[in-house]
């Protein structure tokens, strides 16, 4: 069953379905919270408005320089979502003697170190990075799949601020590590050597 015939005078206009308003912004109450790199009308800026603003203050990983040094590409794609998630930017390097060589060039305030490293230990990575006076403020933190208190023991002697066992524990680490960077900001009265 056909409707009425139209004239050529009443044809209705539709606007195309690309121009319409979407549908998270048609909503009443505040705008959504999108920031200058998400675009209106993507997924990620629909997500960002449906979180709610935070009252807790801002993680001291947030802008914070972190070198992971970590062969398993696992668990370094793992620990890079995590600072990434907290805000922090990343160095990587797979071995102790690339993550010496980075740590010429660059002043990292925490350094996440995997003590089973192919050539020189996890343990001589951290002793090294304490001889030196520019890395005096650096907190310094071991992970290993070895689990044993021993191990924790003889990383916290080699001058680690902290241990933390694998499997990685993606709920812990991250105020973990906020934990021990406050801290050792604290110890140097926020600022660096």
């Amino acid at each position: 069953m056909e409707g009425p015939p139209r004239s050529a005078g009443t044809a209705r206009l539709r606007a195309p379905a690309w121009r319409a308003v979407p549908r998270y912004q048609a909503r009443s109450g505040p705008p959504a919270r999108t920031s200058r790199c998400v675009r209106p009308g993507t997924i990620l800026a629909k997500l960002t408005a449906m979180v709610p603003p935070s009252n807790k203050p801002p993680s001291p990983l947030r802008a914070a320089l972190v070198l992971v040094i970590e062969p398993d590409p696992v668990d370094l794609k793992l620990l890079a979502y995590l600072l990434a998630r907290e805000g922090a930017f990343l160095l990587t390097a797979r071995d102790g003697a690339e993550a010496l060589q980075i740590l010429e060039t660059s002043e990292p305030a925490l350094v996440i170190v995997n003590l089973e490293l192919p050539g020189m230990d996890g343990l001589e990575v951290a002793r090294r990075i304490r001889a030196g006076l520019r890395f005096a403020g650096t907190a310094i933190v071991a992970i290993s799949a070895l689990g044993a208190d021993g191990v924790a023991r003889s990383a916290l002697a080699a001058g680690c601020d902290g241990y933390a066992d694998k499997p990685i524990n993606t709920r812990a680490l991250p105020p973990l590590l906020a934990d021990i960077l406050a801290r050792r900001k604290g110890t140097n009265g926020g600022t660096r050597p």
